[in-house]
C-alpha cells in the first residue's frame, strides 16, 4: 500500500509541475495551465451564482394600494 501512495505522490506531483511550468495564449495573453484552472472555477461559480439569481422570482408587493405610502420603501434584494 506504501508504494501505491508513493507513487500517487510523485503522478500528481508531475502533474502539478507540468501545470505550472506549461504556458498557453489565451486571445493575446499568456497564461499558466496552473492559473488557466483556477479561473476556471471561479468563473464556475460565478456562473452557478449568477443562474441562481436569474431564476429567482422578483420581489412582489404585498399590499398593492398603489399611490398609498404606509412604512419604509420596499426595495428589491440587493439593492442597498
Amino acid at each position: 500500500m506504501r508504494a501505491f501512495y508513493s507513487k500517487v505522490c510523485r503522478i500528481k506531483h508531475a502533474i502539478n509541475v507540468s501545470n505550472a511550468s506549461a504556458s498557453i495564449d489565451i486571445g493575446g495573453e499568456i497564461m499558466s495551465v496552473d492559473v488557466i484552472l483556477i479561473r476556471m472555477s471561479q468563473l464556475s461559480k460565478r456562473r452557478n451564482m449568477l443562474d441562481k439569481m436569474r431564476k429567482q422570482l422578483p420581489k412582489a408587493r404585498v399590499n398593492d394600494t398603489y399611490g398609498i405610502r404606509k412604512g419604509a420603501a420596499e426595495y428589491p434584494d440587493g439593492f442597498l
